[in-house]
């Protein structure tokens, strides 16, 4: 069975930077905080799959993120007693989703066409009495393969975006993403607490019969939150491929939990 051992991460000193900053405001010291934390911007674009588009590119998600971490440096109050890191992460992280919901790269017809491959190859599954390889799904859906991984590409990164959707909390809690509110119950009704117990119930059924591999990279894309490039490096396959293992981990799991409902 294949593991991973988080390591811990290198603690740098960006926090440290930021009071620098608060105590002496300079365009230097502010140039120095955005270095600081570069890396977080491009932590957040990499972990995701975006699709090959004239539309919006990795370098436009990259500016945006850049314009967030600088709209959370003017916004940031030191005296709050939280790391500007969490504060930046959540900043950055909304813009750059907010971006690509303005942009149309998800698109109501590019949706359709999804929920048409997923209904076929549920068909298929059902036909065949196993997965169905890509071209078989391709042949069906009378499209070509790179046409099906793109609509793959646009799959995941829906499945990400709906899972980052903000939920409120109660009155003494900030709002929250959907992944986030399944983690931390207490905000919602019993109604919707039976609800989530029954739909993680269908979707753990689904994930203990997936091979090591694809569970593995959910949770390291997930929970450990590491970029495709990272999980390449812990699974010892190509960014594309682990990219193609989310896609149809997610589109299986998704298939699974509409058949059990």
């Amino acid at each position: 069975m294949l593991e991973y051992s988080p390591a811990k991460p290198h603690e740098a000193d960006g926090e440290l930077i930021v009071r620098e900053y608060f105590k002496t405001p300079t365009d230097t010291s502010k140039g120095k905080v955005v270095t600081a934390f570069i890396p977080l911007v491009y932590k957040i674009v990499n972990r995701l799959n975006l699709p090959s588009t004239n539309i919006l590119t990795k370098d436009d998600l990259v500016q945006i993120g850049l314009m967030g971490l600088i709209e959370a440096l003017n916004r940031f109050d030191i005296s709050a007693g939280i790391k500007f890191k969490s504060f930046a992460y959540t900043r950055v992280h909304g813009a750059v989703i907010d971006e690509i919901r303005k942009s149309g790269v998800i698109s109501r017809g590019k949706l359709s066409k999804l929920m048409h491959i997923e209904k076929l190859t549920s068909k298929l599954c059902q036909e065949l009495g196993r997965d169905p390889i890509v071209i078989e799904i391709c042949e069906k859906a009378e499209i070509t393969e790179d046409e099906y991984h793109q609509l793959m590409g646009i799959a995941q990164l829906s499945y990400t975006l709906s899972l980052d959707e903000k939920v409120e909390g109660n009155e003494e809690d900030e709002s929250m993403t959907r992944i986030e509110s399944v983690k931390d119950q207490s905000i919602q009704t019993p109604e919707e607490l039976i609800m989530n117990e029954s739909l993680k119930s269908d979707v753990m059924a689904t994930i203990k019969t997936l091979p090591d591999r694809e569970r593995l990279a959910l949770v390291l894309y997930y929970y450990e939150e590491l970029t495709l490039q990272e999980i390449a490096n812990v699974i010892g396959v190509s960014e594309s491929r682990v990219s193609q293992i989310l896609n149809k981990t997610l589109m299986k799991i998704r298939i699974s939990v509409v058949e059990e409902s």
